[in-house]
């Protein structure tokens, strides 16, 4: 290295600061860079040499070699420009960088001088200026300073550059210099860059409000430090540079750790990537301790991770913080009406937290023996206290201490020289006290109070910072002193009129200021409803008993303003929570300066005088509002019965003003006409001025209006009496009761009428039913007739309700025409209705039942575009002297009906007393079903199907269980009903309504959200439904028109119904599985010849018998029927479900054998559809899952 930059160099590294890193750091870097040079310059010069041996070799005509090609691959790849150069300057060659740095072909600039491209020296001859750097090459390998030059491109803008030359001599002796030149700018500029943004961070740094230190973590020491940091810790640069954290802090910490402990562990964490930030005690050069708040950060100089710490200088803070809550805590006490002692004792304490160096002592003046008492001096030593804890006042006044204002306080500087301290000098210096510092303690009038004192042990403490502090503390002393002494006076008052209090009725008490009970007599207590004088005296203030905070306010106010108070109306809460209202009568309290320090009063109790008062006047209001706002018409007439009076709405009924009317006889005002017969009506009031007596219109009068307008009406007439008893008039009291008797007949039909077809309802019919039956026990003769529509369910699906509601009129038009005015037809509920013929033989009412079949055979029903054939089945019964009620003759006549549809329907059939008791109830059962579906009473439940074992499909399946209420609202179980559904061929109207629930209540909506895979519906369908041609045109318009997503239907089919129909079962399976829906074969297994008819059946699962699985775990040859049917359906691509699974053995064998799927009351029990997880979780799998 050149001599001189290595005595830089040195130089420079001698500091002891971030730059020493950052130099390091930027000198390593610059070695690197040129000790690449270096390399690179090597390696050319070998080629080079290489190149001239080639050339000065024998040539022979022949292609360039390997070793040429590579080279000029060389130079054109490196990223330095190259140069040849002749002894004269004249550029020989150049690579392709150079090119793209200067801006010139290599072409236009052979044989011109290396001047054109490179700025040089002035004064200076390029071949001397090219031999000279090659010289200096070879005697040194890094010189900075000689390499540094200007490169000019051929738009002549100049740019720095690093410059190395090598000279070599060519055979012939010719010399040439060779050149490697490189582009410095953007190195430069971004070096330029570097020092700027540390020149703008040193500014920051030394700027920064805060103290900032930086601290090298490997040696523990300072490292760099801001002026606000020595100005801190009060210390010069040097100092700072040679000292650790622990160095500038106290050995422990305010919670008690060292402080090289917690040191060491701040600075772990930072280096461990984490920013810390905490409250620090340092202490600066001078031994003062120094509340900091610290924030440190991990900051890298040249590679090495350093710590950047901001301290900021928080005594302020905490001596503010401590000042607020030594002044908390004296208000507290102050609040709480602690003693003063106490509150004098938390205020010395607060001042010693904040000045620990300074003794404190508070003394209150006591009048009667001329002497100031210590009542607070928490810190003095207690023989020094006994000596100074009484002093005589008039040794403050003789020295010109009190009295006067606070400005005259004086300091002692020397206990040892004051003639005050005379008696206690030597006690005082022995306790190392040498200065005290005191104050008067004064009200608010500047009366004296008492005295505060600072005992000083060091002669040159500095008092001025803390006067303010001291101020204050004398101030709150004075307001606790103060309210004590009012507190004393208000005792000694009440002392005075405690005879007077107890004597007096009304309720007296005294109150200070600031609203707290002083003293209360018995009637107040008693009045207030409390317990006992303490009770109502421990109240934090008298506010608590005013009802209404702002009329309190208000009172005081105006007792304040006044001096007195006089019959002040206001409302008080007792102990109860209830009101009373009171009449208050205050004056103020005045101390002997004329200061009010509180009042006193009584208070009487007025509530029942009030609540009477109140009570009048509210009868007073609401009678006339009540008259005015009424719906009913009032008039009121004199003793003579003329008009005195009428509201508003007896002007409206009446068509009379009550100007006009006053004065007219009531009868012209107010006429009645009966309602049905029409003759006049006696005027009401004239009666009741007649007989002195309550009078009222019956439930048919009509008032005529002077308009002549007629208005039903309820009225009443009271006679008005006089203070004697006389009747002094009357009053009238009209209620329109239009709306209500119009609303009475319209009640009336509906309530006897079914509103479809206009004929009376079953309600209805059955009152007459029974008044028939009352007649035919007196020897009249009456048939009943009950009939129920065959085809009607048909019509309804195909066409909808309002084609069904045209049938229903229809065919009431076709019964009506065959029944006399005598004789009673009724609807009894959907397509059933019932035919009273009165004083009719049984033999008439046959024929006039055939004669309404073959009509309703005939009609012919049209409804888009679709004809139907109606038929009827008409069930007869007799009325008779001997039936037993009308429950028994409907029961009857269903009983005939439904032997007619069993029959062969559109038949009539007259029942026969005793008949098929067994078909009677059946048959009963069916026409509750019917009335079931009608009024809605049929419910859905539904029972999970889960995956079991490796079965991979997590899709929810669930099947659909039918359930019955009867007309009770009781549960009926489907063994109870579907037996004679299926006999009497009505479950394809059952099978149509859980079709029609499922789809358009329960099944998968992927709108609806949720679960993409969706859930699977399994839906019972009955044999009979198989069967019914019209049942699976159905079907598919249901799928057509909700469009479920496939595998959402999946229809159950018992093994017995598919087998009896096997062709029909299998087109209906295979329609329906066009649509995506699924078949599963309920109850395999039950027959004799299952597995040969399961190849037929295009189902997806087969359900094993639950018979098998319910004794699966005790019955081996059930365990092997199971196994064998699950491996034939698992050869044929069918999926098992094993229900009625009611344990966990039987749960796990199940799932050995590699059943797919299980059911039963083990997994869960059936549930209502409003638990269904598409109303819990609107869509998307359950989360059902085996325990």
């Amino acid at each position: 290295m050149h001599p001189i930059l290595r005595k830089q160099l040195q130089s420079a590294l001698s500091l002891a600061s971030p730059e020493k890193a950052r130099l390091e750091a930027l000198v390593a870097s610059v070695h690197r860079q040129y000790r690449s040079y270096e390399k690179e310059l090597k390696s050319l010069e070998s080629r080079l040499a290489e190149y001239e041996r080639q050339d000065n070799a024998p040539s022979t005509p022949s292609a360039p070699t390997e070793g040429e090609d590579g080279l000029r691959v060389l130079l054109d790849n490196i990223k330095d420009s190259i140069l040849s150069v002749d002894a004269n300057g004249r550029i020989r060659s150049m690579n392709v960088t150079g090119e793209r740095m200067f801006g010139r072909e290599a072409g236009d600039l052979v044989g011109e001088s290396i001047g054109t491209i490179l700025v040089m020296p002035p004064g200076r001859r390029i071949t001397d200026y090219l031999a000279e750097l090659a010289r200096v090459r070879e005697n040194t390998q890094l010189d900075l300073s000689p390499t540094s030059g200007t490169g000019r491109r051929a738009d002549h803008r100049e740019f720095p550059v690093d410059l190395l030359v090598a000279s070599a001599t060519e055979n012939g002796g010719r010399k040439i210099f060779v050149l490697a030149i490189r582009d410095m700018s953007e190195r430069l500029e971004a070096e330029s860059a570097l020092r700027e943004s540390e020149a703008r961070y040193r500014s920051l740094v030394d700027s920064a409000p805060e103290a900032i230190v930086v601290l090298d973590p490997k040696t523990g020491y300072f490292a760099d430090g801001n002026e606000k940091a020595l100005e801190l810790f009060k210390v010069n640069r040097a100092r700072l540079l040679t000292s650790r954290p622990e160095d500038l802090s106290p050995d422990v910490q305010p919670d008690g750790r060292p402080t090289p402990e917690a040191s060491k562990e701040r600075i772990e964490s930072v280096l461990a990537g984490r920013q810390e930030q905490f409250e620090w005690v340092h202490r600066n050069a001078e031994g003062q301790p120094i509340p900091c708040e610290i924030r440190l950060a991990r900051i890298e100089f040249g590679g090495r991770h350093m710590i950047r710490a901001s301290v900021l200088d928080i005594r302020e803070r905490k001596h503010a913080e401590l000042r607020a809550y030594g002044e908390r805590m004296i208000l507290e006490r102050i609040a709480a009406n602690a003693p003063l002692t106490d509150i004098l004792t938390a205020a010395a304490e607060a001042l010693t937290r904040m000045v620990p160096e300074l003794h404190p002592a508070l003394y209150v003046l006591d009048e009667s023996h001329n002497e100031l008492k210590m009542r607070a001096g928490p810190n003095l030593p207690e023989s020094f206290r006994a000596e100074v804890e009484r002093i005589c006042f008039s040794d403050f006044e003789n020295h010109g201490l009190f009295p006067g204002p606070q400005e005259e306080t004086v300091c002692t500087a020397d206990i040892g020289t004051a003639p005050m301290w005379a008696a206690h000098r030597e006690r005082a210096l022995r306790h190392g006290y040498a200065g005290c510092w005191s104050a008067p303690i004064h009200d608010a009038d500047g009366r004296v109070l008492g005295a505060f004192a600072v005992y000083i042990k060091g002669a040159k403490t500095s008092l001025t910072q803390h006067l303010d502090l001291f101020s204050r503390i004398i101030q709150l002393a004075g307001i606790a002193i103060a309210r004590k002494r009012a507190e004393r006076a208000l005792r000694v008052s009440e002392s005075r009129y405690r005879g007077l209090f107890e004597k007096v009725l009304d309720g007296v008490y005294q109150v200070s200021k600031e609203g707290r009970f002083i003293s209360c007599n018995p009637s107040l207590v008693q009045m207030l409803g409390y317990d006992s004088a303490g009770e109502l005296m421990a109240l934090s203030s008298t506010a608590e008993l005013y009802i209404d905070p702002d009329e309190r306010n208000l009172m005081l106010e105006a007792l304040y303003r006044e001096g007195n108070l006089r019959n002040a109306e206001l409302r008080l809460r007792r102990k109860d929570g209830s009101e009373i209202v009171v009449l208050e009568n205050a004056r103020t309290l005045l101390d002997e300066t004329g200061m009010m320090i509180g009042h006193e009063g009584t208070l009487s109790d007025i509530t029942e005088r009030k609540r009477a008062e109140l009570e009048v006047y509210a009868q007073r209001e609401r009678a006339q509002v009540t008259l005015n706002s009424i719906a009913d018409g009032v008039i009121t007439t004199d003793n003579e019965g003329r008009v005195d009076y009428l509201n508003p709405v007896a002007e409206t009924l009446t068509g009379w003003s009550l100007a006009e009317a006053r004065g007219r006889p009531v009868r012209e005002v107010f006429m009645l006409r009966h309602e049905t017969r029409g003759h006049t009506l006696e005027n009401p009031a004239e009666v009741c001025l007649r007989d002195g007596a309550l009078t009222e219109v019956g439930q048919h009068s009509i008032l005529i209006s002077r308009n002549g307008r007629e208005i039903p009406i309820q009225d009443s007439a009271a006679p008005i009496r006089g203070t004697g008893g006389e009747v002094a008039g009357v009053v009238l009291v009209l209620h329109d009761v239009s709306k209500e008797r119009q609303l009475r007949r319209q009640l009336a039909h509906h309530a006897a009428h079914d509103s479809l077809t206009g004929l009376i309802n079953r309600r209805e019919f059955e009152i007459r039913l029974e008044e028939a039956l009352a007649t035919a026990r007196a020897g009249a003769s009456h048939v009943l007739l009950y009939l129920d529509l065959d085809q009607f369910k048909v019509v309804n699906d195909t066409c909808g309700h309002t084609a069904g509601d045209q049938l229903l009129r229809q065919v009431t038009t076709l019964i009506r025409t065959f029944v006399r005015g005598t004789d009673t037809v009724s609807r009894l509920g959907g397509d059933e209705f019932g035919v009273l013929l009165q004083n009719c033989s049984l033999e008439r009412a046959v024929e006039i039942a055939n004669e309404m079949r073959s009509a309703i055979r005939d009609y012919r029903f049209v409804a888009k575009e679709a004809a139907f054939d109606i038929g009827v089945s008409i069930g007869l019964v007799a009325i008779q002297e001997e039936s037993e009620s009308i429950e028994s003759l409907l029961s009857a006549a269903d009983v005939a009906c439904y032997s007619a549809k069993d029959l062969g329907r559109n038949r009539v059939h007259v029942y026969q007393h005793g008949a098929a008791p067994e078909r009677h109830a059946e048959m009963q059962w069916v026409s509750r079903i019917t009335r079931a579906i009608d009024e809605d009473r049929l419910e859905l439940y539904f029972q999970p199907i889960v995956a079991i074992g490796d079965n991979p499909d997590r899709r929810g399946h669930y099947e659909l269980l039918i359930r019955m209420r009867d007309e009770h609202d009781r549960m009926v179980p489907p063994n109870a009903f579907i037996p004679a559904a299926e006999r009497y061929n009505i479950m394809p109207m059952v099978d149509r309504w859980v079709i029609t629930q499922a789809l358009e209540q329960l099944a998968y909506k992927p709108q609806d959200g949720g679960d993409d895979e969706g859930y699977t519906l399994s839906i019972n369908l009955s044999g009979t439904s198989l069967n019914d041609d019209k049942f699976l045109e159905f079907v598919l318009a249901a799928i057509e028109e909700h469009q479920p997503p496939e595998r959402t239907i999946c229809f159950e089919i018992t093994e017995t119904a598919a087998i009896s129909n096997l062709g029909r079962a299998v087109h209906f399976m295979n329609q329906l599985k066009a649509h995506g829906c699924e078949f599963s074969l309920d109850d395999f297994g039950n027959g004799l010849s299952s597995f040969s008819y399961l190849q037929n059946l295009p189902v997806d699962y087969i359900k094993v018998d639950g018979n098998f699985v319910r004794n699966i775990t005790t019955n081996h040859v059930h365990q092997c029927m199971i196994d064998a049917i699950h491996r034939v359906g698992k050869a044929m691509g069918i999926r098992m479900v094993a229900e009625h699974v009611e344990s966990r053995d039987a749960l796990e064998m199940l799932a050995g054998i590699g059943v797919e799927y299980v059911q039963g009351f083990h997994i869960a029990a059936p549930a209502p559809v409003s638990d269904f997880p598409r109303f819990q979780a609107r869509g998307g799998q359950p989360a059902l899952r085996l325990a």
